[in-house]
């Protein structure tokens, strides 16, 4: 598995990544990330700001532009040079909304493996297990597959995880 430095967020325990999760996924490709940066939910912050009895400690955090708050996410791209399920162009966007763990302000370029899921409409959306970004441009993205509390689906290509992935959705009907 990748090891990322985040901010811990919300989970009372952790849980492991069970690679047959990744038969869920709808996209399963190796590839390069590029164009990483982190979105601030603006919007989010707006709002807790409005609240006229929100405590002074908490107003100093949301009104701090730099630091992680758990609605924010990642935005990037990937250069996909293998598909290992699915179907997929050359060049994938991506929205990260790691809320449990929050997202790394960095990340290596890769090569990586992704178990993703595909973008969802509003529609779709209701009643999904995965966590999406509220806002509906965002939903047209493709999601890192993410159990809650437990890691991104993101993993170094040529790790053993990367490798127990592919076994398990090669041998798995989609």
């Amino acid at each position: 598995m990748a090891a990322f430095a985040t901010p811990a967020q919300a989970c009372r325990f952790n849980r492991p990544m069970v690679i047959e999760d990744a038969v869920a996924a709808d996209l399963v490709v190796v590839g390069w990330i590029k164009s990483y940066r982190i979105e601030r939910d603006m919007e989010f912050r707006r709002k807790m700001l409005a609240n006229p009895d929100l405590p002074e400690s908490l107003r100093a955090i949301y009104s701090d532009p730099d630091k992680h708050l758990g609605p924010d996410f990642a935005h990037f791209e990937i250069v996909v040079s293998e598909v290992v399920r699915g179907e997929a162009p050359k060049r994938l966007e991506v929205v990260w909304s790691n809320s449990t763990f929050g997202q790394p302000e960095r990340i290596e370029p890769g090569p990586y493996l992704f178990a993703l899921l595909e973008p969802i409409s509003d529609e779709e959306g209701q009643g999904k297990v995965h966590f999406t970004p509220a806002t509906g441009a965002f939903r047209a993205k493709y999601h890192p597959l993410q159990a809650p509390c437990g890691p991104a689906f993101i993993v170094r290509a040529d790790s053993d995880e990367a490798a127990a992935i592919r076994e398990a959705v090669e041998g798995s009907e989609r």
